[in-house]
Formats: structure tokens, C-alpha cells, sequence
């Protein structure tokens, strides 16, 4: 897919952290923001890279509220369906 540098521009000077990734869960566009509340280097934000692997170191040092990469996608669904948004 192809982007304007202005819409890259938006994304990163965004306030709130975004990850954008598709249905087999690897991410597509992230901007600082994300990765710097997500506890993570940038670097293992890298568009092309799994979320689910993120996810798991995250999940193994303690840096999230989820016990494994399984509850955190099972309360995204369920936030997902409930209010469209899932922080």
C-alpha cells in the first residue's frame, strides 16, 4: 500500500499511540508513540514484525496485565465488539 508522507506525518504526531496491523496480526503502520508506551524499544515495533512476538516478550517481562498473548487477543475482541476501540 502506498502513503503519503503527509499521512505519515499525521500518524506520528498523533497524542495517542497507534498500531495498525491486519488479520494475521503483523503490524502495518505504528507510530513512536505506541512503542514508547509499550514499555519496548521502537525497534521491536518494526512494521513487517508479528505483534504476537512483541506481545510475548512484553507478557514475559512483566510489562503487561495479560498472562499470555491468548487473554490479551481474547480482551481485545471482546473490547473491539463492546465499544469499537480497545486501548
Amino acid at each position: 500500500r502506498e502513503r503519503t508522507a503527509l499521512l505519515d506525518e499525521v500518524i506520528e504526531s498523533m497524542a495517542d499511540g497507534l498500531v495498525v496491523f491486519d488479520d494475521e496480526f503483523v503490524i502495518e503502520t505504528v507510530n513512536s508513540k505506541a512503542a514508547s508506551l509499550s514499555g519496548l524499544p521502537e525497534a521491536f515495533w518494526a512494521v513487517g514484525r508479528n505483534i504476537a512476538d512483541v506481545l510475548d516478550i512484553g507478557i514475559r517481562h512483566q510489562l503487561y496485565e495479560f498472562r499470555s498473548r491468548e487473554e490479551y487477543f481474547t480482551e481485545m475482541q471482546s473490547a473491539l465488539d463492546q465499544r469499537g476501540v480497545f486501548n
